[in-house]
């Protein structure tokens, strides 16, 4: 809202589109009525000079038109970057104790953004048993685990779950009501869907659906869950998050026919996979058509005991992560073989998991266009 004095000073015009061809209707909240006049321009403020005033007065009036525009994107930003985070989600990622690792992996890239594809992958599942015996280190995961490499980098963050686990805060559901309505969602998605994809991949034996499925997307709990993971990489990764998302805004203003599966306030993330089940679990792999150095969060959820199954294993760092039911956790999935730990024939686990394509990075640094 305008100040009084400001009213007297200009006058901002709030344009919208009229008609097929192209005519720009105008409304003004100037006192006074609007000024036929005034040539407007689609989907901004225009700033109207009150000839009563002097020269100076125009001047001071446009700038703090100006000011007020600025600060209006820059809260607009702060809401996609990482200086968005909240305060208590940095104090608790400062206080958490790394689990440190003798491992130094190399980029093993064939360009200057995609992983590799000549490097071994598994075809078989392996227990806890068989990798203890081979020697593997297993970490508890109670809350923020970040796992760093012998120079002290972080290599993979497992993230706690948000504080409101079981009390409702701010008018939303609890966490663990937002869980459970996401599961049922994807579990309802499943089952109309009829398993009719492929079963067998080389990531494992159960059924993969793209994110194109809207109706999955929209659903609030789901958007919630996929927010969690956003806040979770902007804590975790905040300059790699702000690449993430100056990449995915260029991507939509350059391309604005392009619907992200997420408003981009909730997710930086061009991609989704839901993981469906009945029992997600992976065999040893790399996702090597993403960033090399970039960044993947996976969530999962479902009914199993995570001490004794599903945990993820980082086969290049000997490391075994416990894996809890509605936690995520972020890992370069280009760089880092990884795999799970099976879980019980009983239970259930599926997986929901959101990335950007080395692609879309090439694409955007050539300019929005291609090689």
């Amino acid at each position: 809202m305008l100040d009084s004095d400001e009213e007297e000073e200009l006058e901002l015009i709030n344009c919208e589109q009229s008609n097929e061809e192209g005519l720009l209707s105008h409304k003004s909240f100037r006192r006074g009525g609007p000024d036929d006049s005034v040539v407007a321009q689609r989907g901004s403020l225009v700033y109207v000079p009150n000839m009563d005033l002097s020269p100076m007065q125009r001047k001071k009036a446009k700038g703090r038109l100006h000011a007020r525009r600025r600060r209006g994107v820059d809260r607009q930003d702060a809401s996609t970057r990482s200086a968005g985070a909240k305060a208590v989600s940095l104090k608790r990622v400062h206080m958490a104790t790394p689990v440190a690792s003798t491992s130094s992996v190399p980029v093993p890239s064939k360009s200057s953004y995609t992983g590799g594809t000549s490097r071994v992958e598994d075809q078989r599942e392996w227990t806890l048993p068989e990798l203890m015996d081979m020697g593997f280190q297993l970490v508890t995961n109670d809350g923020h685990i970040p796992i760093v490499d012998g120079k002290g980098r972080i290599f993979v963050s497992g993230c706690s779950p948000p504080r409101d686990d079981l009390t409702a805060r701010g008018g939303m559901p609890c966490w663990n009501e937002t869980r459970a309505e996401a599961l049922r969602a994807i579990l309802e998605c499943r089952d109309a869907t009829g398993l009719c994809y492929a079963m067998q991949h080389r990531r494992g034996n159960y059924a993969t659906v793209a994110a194109a499925l809207e109706r999955l997307c929209s659903n609030e709990a789901v958007k919630r869950v996929a927010g969690y993971m956003n806040d979770c990489f902007r804590v975790s990764q905040p300059d790699l998050f702000d690449l993430y998302a100056d990449t995915l805004h260029t991507l939509l203003s350059q391309h604005p026919q392009l619907q992200p599966n997420f408003p981009p306030e909730v997710s930086v993330f061009a991609a989704a996979i839901f993981n469906l089940g009945p029992q997600m679990v992976t065999i040893g792999h790399y996702d090597s058509k993403n960033l090399g150095w970039g960044m993947c969060v996976v969530y999962a959820d479902g009914n199993f005991n995570h001490q004794m199954g599903g945990h993820l294993i980082l086969w290049d760092l000997k490391i075994v992560l416990e894996f809890p039911p509605g936690t995520c956790i972020i890992l370069p999935s280009a760089l880092i073989k990884h795999s799970n730990v099976p879980i019980q024939p009983s239970e259930s686990r599926i997986s929901f998991t959101q990335y950007t394509a080395a692609g879309l990075f090439r694409w955007v640094g050539n300019g929005c266009m291609s090689d």
